[in-house]
């Protein structure tokens, strides 16, 4: 179940691209405070992603291609999984669920679509929060299936 404390969402993608370009994504401006489920993955060296919390998280990246898992497992981090390893684990609180469908390859910032991608998805996926154990399974299981079907 995706639930405020524990939730993620993640995308494998084949091609480079730079730009503001979402592979998935949620937003909603209504108070009490915006509140966002998104993954940018590449924006001239940096990745930005949010679950259920008010503000973007970043870390460096220098490239579009590959696997992106963002997760929270709790009310206090959010972690950023990138080809299975986790990069990145940062306190941010959850503040509340978007009330808005979750959009793949743009953002659904309430309730238009936005930061349209032009990546090539070979998965994607939204569900319970996952801790680094699962992500790396998630993301091995992920990767044999598409490279056996010819995806990447």
């Amino acid at each position: 179940n995706f639930t405020l404390n524990n939730a993620s969402g993640g995308v494998g993608i084949v091609n480079n691209a730079t730009g503001v370009y979402s592979a998935f994504g949620t937003r909603s401006t209504a108070a009490p405070s915006t509140t966002s489920l998104t993954v940018i993955p590449y924006t001239a060296s940096t990745t930005y992603f949010a679950v259920n919390v008010s503000s973007s998280n970043t870390v460096t990246s220098a490239t579009s291609v590959g696997t992106f898992m963002a997760s929270r497992v709790n009310s206090t981090n959010i972690d950023l999984y990138r080809n299975g390893a986790n990069v990145l684990n940062v306190a941010n609180a959850a503040t509340r669920l978007s009330q808005h469908p979750v959009y793949f390859l743009a953002r659904n910032d309430d309730g238009s679509g936005t930061t349209f991608a032009p990546f090539k998805i070979f998965y994607g996926h939204l569900g319970a929060g996952l801790d680094d154990t699962e992500a790396a399974a998630m993301t091995a299981a992920i990767n044999a299936y598409a490279t056996a079907i010819g995806a990447i």
